[in-house]
């Protein structure tokens, strides 16, 4: 369905839009043109997506799949009892019957041939019913499997602490790529503002889509007023690798109770940490992000709000912007083509990630 609406070019441009699936917590990978709509939702059936999450749920799997199949294999076990006792019976019966004449004997023994006829259909029934002990719970188990599997495609989860992601998006590394700002979250919200300024807590995410590790020892960034040079000693940014900069220490973002930022980062993600907040502090309103290297040659910019010149070309109107808590973010990871349209609203911010 559709989640946002939004004017890349401009508000007298037409308009792109941004989808999710009501299970995803993420936006579906790209946006849609305006004309590229060819239709119109009719009917929506609500919370279905809700359905879909909980059945993949431990206790959702055992009432679709698990209980339903302990169901019909009780049944069936219990029938082929009875038709196993039902068998032995009809041979012990048919052993000790003996016949006077050979009359008597065709009679009987036509009678006790379309018997052995019945015995052997309830034997075929018998084995009918073991196929279909097994067969049944397989095929509600792979249709169960099956629809929640292709739901997920652009899902995210969370298991113990490890973000797990199935993504249509995989690292496209280039020789000459530059470090780029692959993340902002610039208004803080009331979860992730521990003790101290809001300013503390802002940061900003940076990716290496280059083919070749990058040191960032001595970088600087800055905003629309001030400029902060990263200290030395850091890390290099592998290929495909990810960097967080930040006022506050990687151990006070990820402090899990009201003193910290209550965010989870990646044991790989290498941190930076500022002597002061990013560059004089992040306008909610509008701001300016820049990247330049330890030559002072800048390598990135962004903007948002009513900041229009971090993007080629600048913004009509305002930048992107978007509501406290969210970040703006490239999707995919990486992707620079110079314009406001590289950046999205992520709600659910993922520094490092």
């Amino acid at each position: 369905r559709v989640m946002t609406k939004y004017y890349p070019d401009g508000i007298e441009k037409s308009p792109a839009y941004f989808t999710s699936g009501d299970a995803n917590e993420d936006f579906d990978n790209g946006s849609i043109a305006h004309e590229e709509i060819v239709g119109k939702a009719i009917v929506a059936i609500p919370y279905l997506g809700y359905v879909a999450n909980q059945a993949k749920q431990p206790y959702g799997f055992l009432l679709l799949v698990i209980v339903p199949a302990t169901i019909i294999i009780y049944e069936e076990i219990k029938n082929l009892l009875k038709e196993s006792f039902a068998f032995i019976k009809g041979i012990f019966i048919g052993k000790k019957k003996k016949q006077k004449n050979s009359d008597q004997d065709h009679y009987d023994n036509s009678n006790q041939h379309s018997k052995y006829q019945r015995l052997s259909l309830r034997s075929d029934r018998s084995i009918i019913s073991y196929v279909l002990v097994a067969f049944i719970p397989l095929l509600g188990a792979s249709l169960v499997l099956t629809g929640l599997a292709i739901s997920f495609f652009s899902d995210s989860e969370t298991s113990q602490s490890n973000v797990l992601q199935a993504s249509e998006f995989f690292c496209n590394t280039s020789e000459n790529a530059n470090l780029v700002i692959n993340e902002v979250f610039y208004d803080v919200d009331t979860v992730h503002n521990g003790q101290g300024s809001e300013n503390k807590w802002e940061w900003v995410e940076l990716f290496n889509p280059s083919t070749s590790p990058i040191d960032i020892s001595g970088w600087i960034i800055e905003d629309g007023n001030s400029s902060d040079t990263f200290p030395l000693g850091i890390t290099e940014i592998p290929p495909c690798g990810f960097a967080v900069v930040s006022n506050a220490s990687e151990t006070e973002l990820e402090d899990q109770t009201n003193d910290g930022g209550q965010w989870t980062i990646p044991d790989v993600t290498i941190f930076v940490t500022l002597s002061s907040f990013i560059g004089n502090g992040l306008a909610n309103g509008g701001d300016i992000v820049i990247l330049k290297n330890a030559g002072s040659t800048e390598q990135d910019r962004m903007s948002f709000g009513t900041k229009l010149d971090g993007f080629t070309p600048n913004c009509v109107g305002s930048c992107p912007s978007v509501a406290s808590g969210h970040s703006l973010e490239r999707e995919p990871d990486g992707s620079d083509t110079g314009g406001q349209g590289d950046f999205f609203d992520k709600t659910i911010p993922s520094p490092g990630s």
